[in-house]
Parts: structure tokens; sequence; C-alpha cells
């Protein structure tokens, strides 16, 4: 008896000395999508979601944005039939177990129902690559530069106007007064194009190869004019530029590209130059505002892409994306810059700050880009690190935070890089030219455009 009762004071003290440990949680649900891939871009308004939950307890219920999905005859798979709109579809899964514990997760859905088709229509007049495509107040297109099938520099400049499916094509009666390929071309807020940067080669070797010399496109004449420059000149090719507005005052930002640093050195830019364009009686300027002619060090990349995200009242924000560093460079990380409406002693009048993106689907340079949505820029062929012209697409949401890949389905007529991709009025993105598969440099059109119902 004595011993029955020891005994039974020891299990009460193991018991009690039990109580006094933390309790730890089971861990809820886990949510895994069996179907479809939702990293891919969908192309149907309607999916069916299947879902696998699984839990140390029986699960009982699931939901989908509140909705209950339908238990399926498969063990642990749930089954929701749902509908998307165009664009970015956020979904929250909850799924609750026996003991009412719920596991919570948060799918996107990215719908974007587009499709490609050659148009032999919009054929540039002769080859082109690396050029610019640039929308004018009007609606037109001005097609400018680039470097033509014996890899020379071009200085012809075109005018593009959409009529339905076709368009009228058309010489201007000026061009560059700098042949250029690997420039930018960037709309002012007075509608006219400030075209800067460029080399008079594919693969510059010395600071002479750059074009230092701004021009200004006038759509109302047509005319390219040549501006005086102030400042450390700027030696850059295939960079990105943004253009930023501040009481009537016109900067553009220039990130990266190819261009001399360290001295005379060729080497792929990490840096950020200012340029101001200034209006004066007797004409016009660009005038480097940046202190020592560039700032900054952002990851160093050239023959990217660069693209607004959104515009608030407090900063613009936009992606650039071009996942290594030519030539046969490491790996450069997606950052999204956020520029300040804020006077800066280094980024004036823009403070930039840097975040950070997750990479691309296809590590790719050389490729274009454009917004099919807003928040959805759209990546469109290139090349990969092993030199391989590529002909997919993706998609960036901002919403998601990254990059969705367009299904095998949906791929380029040609496969292209150094081309260009334009938003149009009639909301179609326009493929111009660029190098193929056969390193041919090929004055062919293709769309994107939204898919026949």
């Amino acid at each position: 008896m004595v011993l029955r009762q020891a005994y039974l004071c020891v299990l009460a003290s193991v018991f009690l000395m039990g109580c006094d440990r933390p309790f730890v949680a089971i861990d809820p649900p886990n949510i895994e999508v069996l179907s479809p891939d939702l990293s891919e871009v969908q192309i149907d308004e309607e999916i069916d979601l299947r879902l696998r939950v699984t839990g140390l307890r029986r699960v009982t219920r699931v939901e989908i944005n509140s909705e209950e999905a339908a238990a399926s005859t498969e063990a642990d798979v749930f089954e929701y039939r749902t509908s998307l709109s165009e664009g970015t579809n956020t979904l929250i899964v909850d799924a609750i177990d026996a003991d009412g514990e719920v596991g919570r997760d948060t799918l996107f859905a990215v719908y974007l129902p587009y499709s490609t088709a050659t148009i032999a229509a919009a054929t540039l007049p002769k080859p082109l690559a690396n050029h610019t495509a640039t929308t004018l107040a009007d609606g037109r297109l001005l097609v400018a530069g680039g470097f033509e099938s014996s890899g020379a520099p071009s200085a012809t400049a075109y005018s593009y106007a959409e009529q339905g499916f076709d368009f009228l094509i058309d010489d201007l009666p000026d061009e560059l007064a700098k042949p250029r390929g690997g420039h930018t071309a960037s709309s002012l807020q007075d509608g006219r194009i400030l075209v800067v940067g460029g080399s008079s080669t594919a693969d510059p070797e010395n600071e002479n190869d750059f074009i230092t010399a701004g021009e200004l496109f006038d759509p109302k004449s047509g005319e390219f004019a040549s501006l005086d420059f102030g400042g450390e000149p700027v030696q850059r090719a295939f960079h990105t530029a943004t253009t930023l507005s501040d009481d009537g005052r016109n900067f553009v930002y220039l990130y990266g590209g190819r261009g001399i640093a360290n001295g005379s050195t060729v080497m792929t830019r990490s840096d950020i130059t200012v340029l101001e364009v200034r209006s004066h009686p007797s004409g016009d300027s660009l005038i480097n505002v940046s202190p020592g002619g560039a700032v900054g060090a952002f990851p160093a990349v050239a023959n990217h892409i660069q693209l607004p995200l959104s515009e608030q009242s407090e900063f613009l924000r936009s992606i650039a994306a071009g996942t290594y560093e030519p030539p046969g460079g490491g790996e450069s990380n997606q950052v999204a810059f956020r520029f300040l409406y804020t006077p800066s002693m280094f980024f004036f009048p823009f403070e930039v700050f840097e975040e950070a993106v997750p990479p691309m689907q296809t590590r790719r340079i050389g490729h274009a880009a454009a917004t099919l949505l807003p928040r959805h820029p759209i990546m469109i062929g290139g090349k990969d690190p092993g030199g391989t012209v590529l002909e997919g697409l993706e998609a960036f949401s901002d919403e998601a935070g990254r990059f969705y890949s367009f299904p095998a389905s949906i791929t380029l007529r040609t496969a292209r890089y150094s081309h260009t991709a334009t938003l149009l009025p009639s909301g179609r993105i326009l493929l111009l030219g660029g190098i193929n598969s056969a390193g041919t440099t090929i004055s062919t059109a293709e769309f994107i455009l939204p898919a026949l119902p």
C-alpha cells in the first residue's frame, strides 16, 4: 500500500512538472497547389483549382475567398472553379481542421489572355537592331537609329501611324545628326523626344565609340536638333532612361549600360546619370547635373529594360530587369526603383531608393518590354547567358511581386533580341526588328494582342 501511494505521488509529480512546460502548438494544415500551374500566366478565364491540404488532424473544410471548395474523391484534395479578371487575381485559401485550426495561404493567379501574330504591314523599311521606338503624343510611333545588317549605325527615322490592322509608314523629313544604336529616346512633358547616348558600334571598345551628343526631336516639324551640352559627357550605350518632371523642369535618369568608367575602361555600369533639358530663348541645352557625372552603386547591367510600375503623389516606381552582366558576366539582380519627389544632394531633384525583386523565370538580356496592363510589364524575347535566342514571354505582377512565364503555346513567331516593343494606342504591342537565332538583323514585325474568344 505504501509502495502504491509512493508510485502515485511520483506520477503526480511528473504530471505537475509537465504542466510547467510550454504548450507546443500543432502546425496548421499545409496547402499545396496541384493544378493549374500558378507560376504561369493563365490564358483561360475559368480555372479549376485543385489543392492538396494535409495536416496532423483531419481537414474538414477548405474555403477560397470565403467560398467553400468541394472535397474530391481523392484523399486530402479539394477542388474549386473560379472566373478570373484580367490582371492579378488574389485567392485567399483557408483550411480548417477538425479542431478548428486554420491554415491560410494567399495565392495569385495572373490572367492575361493575349496571343502573338505576324504583321507584314508593319515591316521596317530596312533591317535594324538596337533602334528605338517611342510613342508620340499624337499616337504615332517614332522609330530612330539602330544598327543595320552591315553593323553600321543608322541615322534614319520613320513615323508609324496605326490604321486599323494596317500602318502608314513614312520617312521623316530629317534624320539623326549622329548615327547611333543602343541609345534611348524619351518623351518630355512638351511632347518632344530626347535622344541620348548610344554608340557607333554594337561592341564599343573605347571612348571614341560612344555618342556624347544629345538631340531633340520635334514632332510638329519632324526635325532633330542637336543640343548644347554642359557637364560630364554621357558615355553610355544599351542603358535605360526614366523621365521625371518637377515644376516644369524635365529630368532624365540614365541607368546601367556599357560605358566608360574608371578613366578609359569600357565596362557594364551600375550608376545613374541625371540629365536636365533646359530651354532658353536662344535654344535648348542638355546639362549633366549629377555630382561627378554619375552617382550610386546599383546592380551592374546592360541590354536590360526599365518600365514604370506606378506613380503616386510622392513618388514614381519603376522596374529594371536584365539578369546578367554582358559580355559573359555574372548574375545581376532585378531591382525596383522608387524615385521620391524630394530634393536630394545626390540625385537632384529626386532621391532614388532600390527595392529587391525576385528573378525572372528565364535569365535574359537584349529583351524588349512593354506594359500590357497597369503594373503588369511583359518581357519579350532576348537571349540567355548561353547565347540562345529566346521566343518566350513572361510578365511581372507588381501586386504579387514576382515574374510569371507565359505557357509554351504563347511564343514569338520569330525568336529575336535587340528589338523594340511598344504599346500602341489600340492596346496592341508592336515588336520591330532585332536579331534572330541565325544572327541576322531582321526587319519583320509582330503583334502581341488580345486573344480571339
